[in-house]
């Protein structure tokens, strides 16, 4: 809490908060001092990122009001809210690292994951709605072809696409000069009199 409104009202300060769980601790906190050099080993445990010990929380409060000049009240009902509210995120964090996760959270992460893509747009897309209309009931499903990124929905015809490739190959055949070869090669028949004329 401390360090969150630190961040807030000093700009030039930044505060990083690593919370254990109770078997964790004593691991963690003779890790720590061991790699800074510190001797006392209170909870919580502050220090500088240079490696500064300051102490405890009341350590910490007292370096902030010499330092920045900064107070805050903070109420035992706040107080134990946060610390409630901590050793509840801890719990939920040693129980999902030791037990994995459950059913409901799986599909709570599959759809953040579903969420992030483009495609969530079109889910409102698949759903009937009841309608009645001059006393008729009748099930719309309706869609937006039309939403905030544009045009979602591009869909050619197959005969059309087809059509008009066939068109562009007409009109180029057309457009294009024969050799005599080639020409020749079309109209032999008709040439040597050889060709049915059925017009």
């Amino acid at each position: 809490m401390l360090g969150e409104f630190l961040e807030q009202n000093c700009p030039d300060v930044s505060v990083k908060t690593v919370i254990k769980h109770s078997t964790e601790w004593n691991e963690f906190v003779d890790s720590t001092c061991r790699s800074f050099g510190f001797y006392d080993r209170p909870c919580p445990l502050v220090f500088t990122l240079e490696g500064n010990f300051i102490g405890d929380g009341a350590n910490f409060v007292e370096h902030v009001r010499e330092r920045y000049g900064k107070t805050m009240t903070m109420t035992k009902e706040t107080q134990k809210r946060r610390t409630n509210e901590n050793v509840d995120n801890i719990n939920d964090d040693v129980r999902k690292r030791d037990k994995g996760l459950t059913l409901s959270e799986k599909i709570e992460k599959l759809i953040d994951k579903v969420k992030k893509k483009d495609v969530i747009s079109h889910i409102g897309d698949c759903f009937y709605e009841e309608t009645v209309e001059g006393g008729t009931v009748f099930y719309l499903r309706r869609t937006n072809l039309l939403r905030e990124i544009g045009r979602t929905l591009e869909v050619e015809d197959e005969i059309e696409v087809s059509n008009k490739l066939k068109a562009e190959a007409e009109a180029i055949e057309n457009a294009r000069d024969i050799g005599f070869g080639e020409f020749k090669e079309k109209f032999t028949e008709h040439i040597e009199g050889r060709a049915d004329n059925d017009r």
